[in-house]
């Protein structure tokens, strides 16, 4: 039986190995992105190229790989929620992803050796109510460089998080909100979840601390 399967949705996960730092400046960022969008089609890439991501290639939703829904890139890791159209499929985009990512950074870097902590994390997720808590997780995620035990406890601050987040360039959060057009998501799942426009505000009042605590495993913490 395949990790995945057909028609389901999963929360990936992965980070440096040792807990490393794999974004080191904007440019590292942005490349990530890039692969997320430039990889996500069945296009032939040969290993040699996969470090040189490219000009992005408009793609209908029909030829991409995998839907992605949501994501969050933080320094040492990131989050993608993903809807699996075809097991092999997602597979080959995950692999053409950290390859490509690797072999760029340490490229930059001028370092060898693998850069993820092994196979990402996957979790297969199978009720609606995880779907939408771990949307806000994903995107509530940056609040760690603000308020690291805000998994743990109410937001106390709902303004400050809203502007903090509202600021923060490397999630999904301003494409899911419908603010901007983000190529690397698919629209099309995302108005069937969410029919309505989100807002950094509604996230964050709906962010349950006890739903997390009792539900963690879900959430494939750093």
């Amino acid at each position: 039986m395949g990790r995945f399967t057909e028609g389901e949705f999963y929360h990936i996960y992965n980070r440096g190995v040792e807990k490393r730092d794999i974004y080191l400046d904007k440019a590292d960022y942005e490349r990530f992105l890039e692969g997320l969008f430039k990889f996500n089609n069945n296009k032939p890439v040969e290993l040699r190229n996969l470090d040189k991501a490219g000009s992005p290639e408009i793609v209908s939703p029909e030829e991409k790989l995998a839907s992605i829904i949501s994501y969050v890139l933080m320094k040492n890791h990131f989050h993608l929620l993903i809807y699996c159209k075809n097991e092999e499929n997602l597979s080959n985009f995950l692999r053409k992803i950290f390859i490509g990512y690797t072999m760029y950074f340490n490229t930059k870097y001028q370092r060898s050796g693998v850069l993820f902590e092994g196979r990402s994390k996957s979790k297969h997720i199978t009720k609606d109510n995880y779907l939408q808590h771990l949307i806000y997780y994903i995107h509530l995620n940056p609040l760690d460089y603000l308020s690291p035990k805000w998994r743990e406890q109410e937001i106390k601050n709902a303004e400050e998080a809203k502007n903090f987040l509202a600021n923060y360039e490397w999630s999904s959060l301003a494409g899911v909100s419908r603010k901007k057009f983000d190529p690397v998501l698919d629209y099309n799942i995302l108005a069937e979840l969410l029919p309505e426009r989100e807002n950094i505000g509604s996230q964050i009042s709906d962010w349950s601390a006890s739903f997390y605590l009792k539900n963690k495993d879900y959430f494939l913490d750093a």
